[in-house]
């Protein structure tokens, strides 16, 4: 099946044209990117934040409140006969997707984190790859918006793995104070 980009460029897509949407706990923006060639699928980036609380995202640092940034690729039936269907993994993604479109699809979501950001100004924000043991060069995209969140005012607190494998970063405020959340007896990392 092929699909049809709804945006020419970044440019086309201004956040705060969109309403945020709440489900499940999360808050994001839900972005029309394509739509089939037959008009019946939409394709939707879905960017935002789910907020956790007094939990402990790295063994170097105490409980605390933090903001997980994610974004996934959400399929719309506008005919309404099929549930949506969500997913974070690039190749069901790329399904749903005009070819050559991964560049769109994180220049939106670069939008959104920057608005989100300018908005509300979460101290911590934690962002986790989708799976686990990535080859190099499937970072990219993780190091963009990672450069994205810093030109923002954050920088890298904690970069580790999870309980799972996957790299994962705490980004940090600039001039948010962590002396309450790191851990006494670390002595490496940024904690300026």
């Amino acid at each position: 099946m092929a699909f049809l980009s709804l945006l020419e460029s970044p440019d086309d897509f201004d956040p705060e044209d969109h309403a945020l949407q709440h489900q499940r706990g999360c808050v994001f923006f839900s972005v029309p990117i394509a739509v089939s060639a037959d008009g019946r699928w939409q394709t939707m980036v879905d960017a935002g934040w789910h907020e956790h609380y007094a939990e402990r995202p790295s063994l170097v640092l105490k409980p605390c409140n933090f903001w997980q940034f994610t974004y996934e690729i959400t399929l719309l039936d506008t005919f309404g006969e099929f549930l949506p269907e969500s997913t974070m993994d690039r190749d069901i993604a790329a399904q749903w997707l005009p070819p050559h479109s991964g560049g769109m699809v994180l220049d939106v979501v670069a939008r959104c984190y920057s608005y989100i950001i300018r908005s509300f100004e979460p101290p911590l924000v934690y962002r986790v790859t989708n799976d686990s043991n990535l080859p190099e060069e499937a970072f990219g995209k993780y190091h963009f918006l990672t450069r994205v969140i810093e030109n923002e005012g954050y920088d890298v607190l904690v970069s580790e793995f999870d309980r799972e494998g996957r790299t994962f970063w705490l980004m940090v405020r600039n001039g948010f104070d962590v002396t309450e959340i790191v851990e006494e007896d670390e002595t490496s990392g940024n904690w300026s």
